[in-house]
Formats: C-alpha cells, structure tokens, sequence
C-alpha cells in the first residue's frame, strides 16, 4: 500500500505548488528565487543594460524613465518562493530574459498588477509580436502567449520562433507588478485548471488502487 500512498501525496503536492519547475523551461531563475546580489536595482536609462534583483534577468527600458526591482516573498499560490517586485515610470518597461536563438513559441507567468497594466511578450531581436495583456489589479493571474504554427503575414521577424520573454508595463503613466513562476520554451506547459484536473485524476487512481477489492479464493 504504500506506494499507493506515495501516488496520492505526490499529487496533493503538485496542486499545491503548481508545479512551479516545469520540464523544458529554457529560462535561468525561473522562479525568480536566486537573488542577483545586487539587493533592490534601480535604472534609469534607455536600453537594455539594467540589472534587476534577481538572477540572470536584466532591465529593458524604452522610455527614459526610473525602473526599479526588489526581491519579496511570493504570495502567488502557484509559485512559492520569491517573486520580484518591479516598478516604473513609464511604458515598456520592466525586466526581460534572453534564451537560445529561435527555440522559444511559448512563454507564460503568474502576475499580481498593483498600478497600471502588465503586458507580457514573447520576442525575438528585441521585436515581439506575441502578447497576453491584463490591468486586473490586486489578485494573481496566469499568463501565456504564443506564436502561430506559420508566420505572420508581413512579420517583420524571420520567423515566428523567439528567443526573448518580456515583463513589462504597457500604461503611458507607468505600473507596478509582482511577478513569479515564468516559463518559456517550444510547447505549452498545464495551465493551473489543468495541473489541477491532472493532479485529481491522480488522487483517483491512487484511491482506486489502494481500495481494490481482493479478488475471492475459490
């Protein structure tokens, strides 16, 4: 029987955490957990050459305004952890990652939206043309976005495979987010209904093993 115990506990756990370590995601600090050392960054100008609070995701600002990142326990129900605390002056900006050439056609992230509104992109030499958006503020959303299976007609990108993720705010006057457990790579990951359904239909299997009835000696 204890295997069939082991089933049940597993699947409770991957309800609970969300599954926050997806297989195949290509990103570095997903879960923005390890710290950059650098404590709260701030940034002020108009590139790509900013540092954020957490490892391996760097500041992108497209307008000359102040960007700030901060380290904070996660509250995001999916996620766990830490997430990072971003906050902007202006629109288009906010922290972003690099991955392998051409290898991304999925991105997606947990957000909670203080101020403003929070776009999230999947892009590639610095162009995106793959958006989820939302200025639903004070509660934590799932987003995803990802490319056709063809181009896009008059794509100014070669292809419709990226190679950059990008959280960041879209609101003339600025926004203020939290972000956590992101994911980019070549297929989709369960959205959170789906870890939860999965994990369900795990907690059945392993009560109906584990309640078998023996069959009768004859």
């Amino acid at each position: 029987m204890r295997p069939q115990r082991w089933l049940v506990g597993a699947a409770a756990a991957m309800m609970l955490t969300g599954g926050s370590a997806h297989a195949g995601d290509l990103l570095v600090n997903p879960g923005f957990d390890t710290a950059s050392g650098l404590g709260p960054t701030s940034f002020s100008g108009l590139s790509s050459g900013g540092t954020s609070s957490a490892a391996a995701w760097g500041v992108w600002n497209n307008s000359m305004v102040l960007t700030t990142t901060d380290q904070i326990a996660s509250t995001d129900p999916m996620g766990g952890g830490e997430a990072v605390h971003v906050t902007t002056d202006g629109p288009e900006n906010g922290i972003y990652q690099f991955v392998g050439a051409n290898s991304v056609s999925f991105v997606s992230v947990d957000v909670y939206v203080l101020s403003g509104t929070f776009e999230l992109g999947l892009g590639q030499g610095g162009y995106y043309s793959a958006t989820a958006k939302t200025s639903v503020h004070d509660q934590w959303l799932h987003l995803s976005a990802s490319y056709p299976p063809l181009p896009l007609v008059g794509s100014p990108l070669p292809n419709e495979i990226g190679d950059e993720i990008f959280l960041y705010s879209t609101n003339g006057a600025g926004a203020e987010f939290y972000v956590d457990n992101a994911y980019a790579g070549s297929t989709p990951v369960p959205e959170p209904s789906g870890w939860a359904i999965l994990a369900l239909g795990m907690i059945g299997a392993g009560a109906a093993a584990r309640y078998r009835p023996s069959a009768k000696p004859r």
